[in-house]
């Protein structure tokens, strides 16, 4: 199928707020399943047009097998309602460890034979520290 109709450059205020909803996006990577909500998160933080009353579109797929779009409406305040949360400073303070330094972090925090993806899943973090179940 194709499309006969001309494909507009976004304006300049859609711009600004896809680039606002990236902003987090960029510092920690892909988090699969959290994406969605961390791009909503940076959006409602970073963008430098107020979004009161505005409505949004929300997209996420998974894997090429489901996907979702829906909308939300920006209620008024939500700068006040989310203003407490540290979202940048924890995103600043986070450390930074090398893939060999995270498999070694699984591997002493987690039971003796972890496997990550093939059989557990993480199920609580207590004291900083993740515990992990055995789904198999």
């Amino acid at each position: 199928l194709l499309l006969k109709q001309k494909i507009e450059k976004p304006s300049e205020k859609k711009t600004k707020l896809i680039n606002a909803s990236f902003h987090y996006a960029e510092q920690v990577g892909n988090t699969y399943s959290a994406s969605l909500m961390m791009c909503l998160a940076s959006l409602l933080r970073s963008s430098e047009i107020a979004l009161d009353h505005e409505r949004i579109a929300l997209y996420s797929y998974g894997s090429g097998c489901v996907a979702e779009c829906f909308s939300a409406k920006i209620l008024p305040g939500y700068d006040n309602a989310i203003a407490h949360l540290p979202l940048a400073s924890s995103l600043a303070t986070r450390p930074h460890l090398s893939p060999s330094d995270y498999l070694n972090f699984i591997k002493r925090q987690g039971p003796d034979k972890v496997s990550l993806g093939l059989g557990y899943q993480l199920k609580a973090i207590l004291q900083d520290k993740p515990v992990y179940e055995d789904m198999r």
